[in-house]
């Protein structure tokens, strides 16, 4: 809620009486609260990517069809996590 700081002394001057100037503060505290509120209910409401599969092309049934043995790349895993290529 806004509130206005009164904890300024006042002053007496020669018969005037002299205020400090108040300041205006906000307490921001209600819009932070809003704010998570509005970030979890977006991150638990939102839907996520669905995992999509590529199209697997598979050779025709027929002769085997020859390939350059420039243009093959054989890749074979190991048990530590490892490529060979």
């Amino acid at each position: 809620m806004a509130q206005l700081q009164t904890d300024f002394p006042t002053t007496r001057r020669r018969g005037n009486m002299k205020y400090k100037k108040t300041f205006p503060r906000i307490d921001m505290t209600p819009m932070v609260d809003l704010g998570f509120l509005l970030i979890c209910f977006f991150v638990i409401t939102t839907t996520m990517s669905e995992p999509k599969t590529s199209d697997l092309f598979m050779p025709k049934e027929g002769p085997p069809l020859l390939v350059k043995s420039s243009s093959v790349l054989t890749v074979m895993p190991s048990r530590d996590n490892r490529l060979f290529y």
